[in-house]
């Protein structure tokens, strides 16, 4: 597999089997240039908090009083300029209002002037879509997503825990967003999952990058929030700000080459599971002892709080 970026001798370089000191080096210097010049700014910030704003107000005239609160990558460290928003209204609202709720919020946006707005209602979807037409930037907003919060606060601490987190992190989406294999539809996986992949891969190393913050959380210390078909538990170890640092001491660079490894060449996905909840050097989780049926062909990336969700149920080699 080859990182994102352009440049032949980068392709090169990346093709060897054994990077030296120097290749190594001189990969992770323009990597961090690359992810400079795509991060998220200050204007993305000022952005988010005025569609915050609108949708709040929005939703203060239907007499809707719960928050609304931004979760996905634009809520961690893996955010880019590209990133899209993805918003969530945490109040109650009545089943009966569901519709009338989300088609008021249409028009409201086409009246303040937002974009390409549509609406996008499955079985399991009830989203709004829209555009920001002063920075181009895609938002996506539905109601009662709090489980998508707390999974999105647990990326952060993971984020948070060393510095190499987001900046693999970021790299793998950019490098998925280039040969256009990210997308919640046609099979694709979606940003999410390849987050946990990095995270499980980041864990299944000797000696590990990142610790297992779900077997690190209190047992007295439960955190129950409604999925898609029930309770979820979703405890992890937040305080991580303390946790010492990792004695893994390879570069963004090695990591990234042994993320692409590690799936391609280690990982059975015929047998293995992408799974951060039992995540630890050296693990391998037998994607047939979760909770969801699967068979050989099917790709497994279990959500770490919801676990009846394969996230690669859509997958295979093929």
């Amino acid at each position: 597999a080859r990182p994102p970026g352009s440049s032949g001798s980068l392709g090169q370089m990346w093709s060897q089997a054994q990077m030296t000191a120097e290749a190594s080096a001189s990969l992770d210097a323009r990597m961090a240039d690359h992810l400079l010049r795509s991060q998220w700014r200050h204007e993305h910030d000022d952005a988010a908090y005025r569609i915050l704003g609108d949708l709040k107000a929005i939703l203060r005239e239907q007499d809707h009083k719960g928050e609304v609160k931004i979760f996905g990558s634009c809520a961690t460290s893996f955010r880019s300029a590209k990133s899209d928003l993805d918003v969530t209204y945490t109040g109650d609202v009545e089943n009966g209002r569901v519709m009338s709720t989300l088609a008021t919020v249409m028009q409201s946006l086409k009246d303040r002037g937002y974009q390409n707005v549509t609406k996008v209602f499955t079985s399991q979807t009830r989203l709004v879509k829209f555009t920001d037409p002063s920075t181009n930037m895609e938002v996506d907003f539905c109601l009662h997503n709090d489980l998508g919060i707390r999974n999105s606060k647990m990326l952060e601490c993971y984020c948070r825990c060393d510095y190499r987190v987001q900046m693999l992190g970021r790299l793998v989406k950019l490098w998925a967003k280039r040969f256009d294999i990210v997308s919640s539809t046609d099979g694709c996986l979606n940003s999410y999952a390849y987050m946990l992949m990095v995270l499980y891969y980041l864990q299944s190393l000797q000696p590990e990058v990142i610790p297992n913050l779900q077997q690190m959380a209190s047992a007295e210390d439960p955190c129950q929030i409604q999925g898609r078909d029930g309770w979820c538990e979703t405890k992890f170890l937040e305080q991580v700000d303390e946790l010492p640092r990792s004695e893994n001491k390879s570069s963004v660079a090695d990591l990234l080459y042994g993320f692409f490894r590690f799936y391609s060449e280690e990982f059975d996905w015929s047998q293995h599971a992408v799974c951060i909840r039992e995540g630890r050097p050296g693990a391998i989780v037998d994607k047939f002892g979760l909770s969801t049926k699967t068979y050989y062909e099917q790709w497994y990336i279990e959500d770490p709080f919801d676990l009846k969700h394969n996230l690669a149920g859509k997958c295979s080699q093929q």
